[in-house]
């Protein structure tokens, strides 16, 4: 038929590409071509979250660009959490990402996240050099994860923060933004806010939505609405929000990322 707009599917730090086969499924099924892409975790490529090449993803759009039934001039980009840090940083420096869905994003690169241990070293490297990043301030368990990013932003230097900023600005991609006040991890709102600022101070000439709800967490996105009595929900709530406030969001967010 008639060459389909595509998507690259990013999941976030859960590891490969758990995430990103579930909602590559859903967005597939509303007629997208879409690529689930693993990022570490799996066979060939690193097994931490850290110094991920920008130039792996590039590869994909590529790619997905010389597929069969696929129109090279609608390709987005949908990412959660570190998936969404990767899909507005592609999308900074590719001006062929003409949609991006970023659900609980960050406006800065961060430190790796690497499970292993507390390893000093950048997320995502370009042309071989780290991408500058926000390092992580001393972790107290008893305060959990969302407290050390806060403290890690207002701690850091002015400087040290605009290095780190991901420059949107950059993008000719129309950009929504998914975000939860209650989120356990990051201030995905906060972050939310500054970057549909840079891009209003910038005159972005492309559509930029943020959809903000208070009473979810880090999951905002699943592409595809979510029941109060999902399995899936109690791994969900640890990462913040109450059951009604992650549902209501979830299955609000969907038929408007997709409109």
């Amino acid at each position: 038929g008639a060459p389909r707009a595509a998507l690259l599917v990013l999941g976030g730090s859960e590891g490969g590409k758990q995430m990103s086969m579930r909602m590559a499924a859903g967005l597939h099924a509303q007629g997208y071509a879409t690529l689930a892409l693993a990022y570490f975790g799996e066979d060939g490529l690193p097994k931490q979250l850290q110094e991920i090449p920008l130039e792996y993803f590039v590869r994909a759009l590529n790619w997905i660009a010389r597929q069969p039934g696929v129109d090279p001039a609608r390709i987005g980009v949908v990412g959660g959490s570190k998936g969404a840090e990767a899909a507005l940083l592609l999308a900074s420096r590719d001006r062929r990402v003409r949609a991006v869905v970023a659900a609980t994003p960050t406006d800065v690169a961060w430190q790796s996240v690497d499970w292993n241990g507390w390893s000093d070293t950048p997320s995502w490297t370009e042309a071989g050099a780290p991408v500058a990043y926000l390092r992580y301030a001393p972790f107290d368990p008893m305060a959990g994860l969302r407290a050390m990013y806060d403290r890690s932003v207002a701690d850091a230097p002015a400087a040290a923060r605009e290095a780190a900023r991901i420059p949107v600005e950059r993008s000719d991609a129309a950009i929504m933004l998914i975000a939860g006040g209650q989120d356990a991890l990051w201030g995905a709102v906060e972050a939310s806010e500054r970057i549909a600022a840079t891009l209003s101070a910038a005159g972005h000439a492309r559509e930029v939505a943020v959809l903000s709800y208070p009473d979810a967490g880090h999951v905002v996105f699943m592409a595809r609405t979510l029941a109060a009595d999902d399995p899936l929900m109690e791994r969900i709530l640890p990462m913040g929000g109450t059951r009604e406030g992650v549902v209501a969001a979830v299955s609000d967010a969907w038929p408007k990322s997709l409109a």
